[in-house]
């Protein structure tokens, strides 16, 4: 009977580029070939990877603001009832209106 805690090789097949590359991120981690193929595999936490830096909370923050920010967008750029300019042509025609009443210096 095999014994399960005993490693014993195995072979898998890559391209030559992958291998570079596998090799790279297994040193950027600080481990050699195998055991960051088994981190991955196992753990997908080998390193060396693209990691989050916000936590869960700053995340849902995040989009909460980012969902603010697309609806204030999408306000600025909607047409408003009874003038038929968006507010940012409202404000644009308040500025060129208010530059015209303005004395030259």
């Amino acid at each position: 009977m095999e014994d399960e805690a005993r490693p014993r090789q195995r072979n898998y097949y890559c391209t030559p580029s992958q291998n570079r590359v596998i090799e790279k991120r297994a040193k950027q981690a600080g481990m050699n070939r195998s055991r960051f193929l088994v981190a991955c595999a196992l753990h997908e936490d080998a390193g060396g990877g693209e990691k989050l830096v916000l936590d869960e909370e700053q995340q849902h923050t995040l989009l909460e603001q980012m969902t603010s920010l697309h609806t204030f967008a999408v306000a600025l750029d909607t047409e408003l009832p009874d003038i038929g300019m968006t507010p940012l042509q409202a404000l644009e025609f308040l500025v060129r209106a208010t530059k015209r009443e303005e004395p030259e210096p």
